[in-house]
């Protein structure tokens, strides 16, 4: 019991230091949570928290981590799906196919995060792919990618 009593704080503040490096906007520190962050919680805070750095700061330091992120098999869908999701923002299509390969891997709610990460890339590759979850057999993903295609003609 004190041993869940102290991780739980112990993890507690990791979380509280995610936040600070969100706030001030430290990419640097946001990439290492992502990478060496025990838990899985951390490395999804960490991949949203670097949606609040434009662009222009962040993507040299932090795009090939949150490619490897998405990539990585092991990892947890829900963090695939953030990473996948600060790339898309930024709109870096390089990472294009790592992101369209990442669905096949995870879980229905990532999947959809993902899809919506698709929609932040300019490739016709992304756009193929938005195409193809527009049958898909998740009823929610495929009705809101029809919605999103129907919206950006």
């Amino acid at each position: 019991m004190i041993f869940l009593l102290a991780s739980c704080t112990f993890s507690g503040v990791n979380l509280e230091k995610v936040q600070a490096a969100t706030r001030n906007k430290d990419i640097t520190m946001l990439v290492s949570y992502l990478e060496q962050g025990e838990y899985s919680y951390i490395r999804e805070r960490a991949a949203e928290g670097m949606r609040q750095v434009p662009a222009y700061q962040g993507k040299a330091v932090a795009v090939p981590a949150l490619r490897q992120c998405v990539r990585n098999s092991q990892e947890k869908g829900y963090v695939r799906a953030q990473c996948a999701l600060t790339l898309g923002g930024w709109g870096i299509d390089a990472a294009t196919d790592d992101i369209i390969s990442s669905l096949a891997e995870v879980d229905e709610e990532s999947r959809y995060w993902i899809a919506v990460a698709l929609r932040g890339l300019s490739t016709p590759q992304a756009r193929a792919q938005l195409q193809e979850l527009a049958n898909d057999a998740d009823v929610y993903l495929a009705t809101s990618v029809r919605q999103w295609l129907e919206t950006s003609r």
